[in-house]
């Protein structure tokens, strides 16, 4: 792979990034997940990407097939193969470990995610994510902290040896060996998450002020529901809870945008940092996006000067849908040789013969409209004067009070006043 690129990056015009060390030093990223194949079958892929690309490591055409088996995601031939992986980790500079929390829990070798401990990256618990005043760092002050690699071998051997109780996180050393410590927060399954969440807050309020027993479907809900529009005799309680959903959904807007890019300043990155999901009740998500997420942001900002959606899955669970598409006429006792093959002819020979792109064709989507930077629209997206820094609704004396509360990191006096 490594001859391949260096073949093709001489007739391009967006060339491979050493990232300041010696010309064909590859750095590279690989990770596995379930490849959805259909209903009742079930199949495991591995890829490969190289983050020498750029922006191109998000593209399904730069994840190679390394893997593929039809099993699940962690059974025994699978645990072999990861722990031969192992020894080839040490001999390539291996970055980055993009998989979703789920299986880097298998990886590492502990309890599911679902478990008390929800997180691969701290040592967290469900019990103590509503604590607003903690902080997430190296530091004795800290309330929480990384979950190195030594303590998780301490902890597996203290497992084994049947001197803790089973209530330990750590069920066995991870499988991946220190190469562990090279995970991060994977992007798309978080934002995804995320947006689910909210969605769900505002249907379950919104449910909760309409009167719903007399409609079958969606359509004969009355319009001046609040499915449709607010309503003139709401109390002030009812419209402070509009403006919390509003203030929500513009900040896990901004923090969406700046965590799933693959280029991104140190301005940005500090902006980050600040710019985090405030919800509604604290969740494993928004603990992970307000905590987690800035912190890995900034190490791989700091080691490879990208963004933390160099690590996101996106582009592998788009290559999963083309190789489902690949085994349609294949025969299930052999269809992973012709997927290689499939794989090998499309990207790779074919590349290096001349059927390849000169540059990289970015996407035009962005999740911040350029309206939004514009005289005549708030960062919200509605409209407003040209002369006015905000809109109405942005600007009302109930906005102020959610942000208030948001920088204070507790429900302040004027919230309970509009409450009672």
């Amino acid at each position: 792979m490594a001859k391949f690129y260096l073949t093709v990056n001489k007739q391009r015009k967006d060339k491979l990034d050493w990232f300041g060390e010696r010309e064909g030093t590859f750095k590279v990223a690989i990770g596995g997940d379930g490849a959805r194949f259909g209903k009742d079958d079930q199949a495991l892929a591995w890829l490969v990407s190289f983050l020498n690309c750029g922006k191109r490591v998000c593209s399904s055409g730069e994840n190679f097939l390394l893997f593929g088996a039809n099993c699940s995601e962690d059974c025994e031939p699978v645990s072999r193969y990861v722990t031969m992986l192992e020894e080839v980790v040490l001999s390539f500079k291996f970055e980055l470990l993009p998989n979703d929390m789920k299986y880097l829990a298998f990886l590492a070798g502990e309890l599911s995610i679902s478990a008390s401990y929800f997180s691969p990256f701290a040592d967290v618990k469900k019990d103590d994510i509503n604590s607003v005043q903690g902080t997430f760092g190296q530091l004795s002050q800290n309330k929480w902290h990384p979950w190195k690699y030594s303590d998780r071998i301490r902890v597996a051997a203290a497992v084994e040896k049947k001197k803790v109780e089973q209530k330990s996180r750590q069920e066995f050393p991870p499988l991946v060996g220190d190469f562990i410590e090279k995970a991060k927060a994977e992007p798309l399954h978080l934002k995804n998450n995320a947006w689910q969440q909210w969605n769900s807050f505002v249907l379950k309020y919104a449910l909760s002020r309409t009167d719903v027993r007399n409609c079958d479907t969606v359509f004969e809900v009355l319009t001046n529901s609040c499915f449709g529009v607010t309503m003139d005799d709401d109390q002030q309680s009812h419209t402070f809870k509009l403006h919390v959903f509003a203030y929500t959904g513009i900040n896990l807007r901004d923090a969406v945008s700046l965590f799933s890019r693959v280029t991104i300043s140190s301005e940005q990155i500090q902006t980050s940092v600040k710019v985090t999901a405030f919800f509604l009740s604290a969740t494993p998500t928004s603990w992970t996006i307000g905590h987690i997420v800035p912190a890995h942001a900034r190490q791989i900002h700091q080691s490879l000067g990208m963004g933390l959606g160099v690590n996101t899955m996106e582009e592998r669970e788009a290559k999963h849908i083309a190789l489902a598409k690949f085994t349609r006429n294949t025969q299930f006792s052999n269809r992973w040789l012709q997927v290689f093959r499939h794989e090998y002819v499309s990207l790779v020979w074919l590349r290096e013969n001349g059927c390849d792109e000169i540059v990289h064709k970015e996407t035009s989507g962005v999740y911040i409209p350029k309206r939004c930077y514009s005289d005549q629209f708030c960062h919200c997206g509605q409209p407003k004067q040209a002369h006015d820094e905000k809109c109405t609704f942005c600007s009302a004396q109930l906005q102020r009070v959610v942000s208030e509360c948001v920088i204070q990191r507790k429900i302040t006096n004027d919230p309970k006043a509009v409450y009672n």
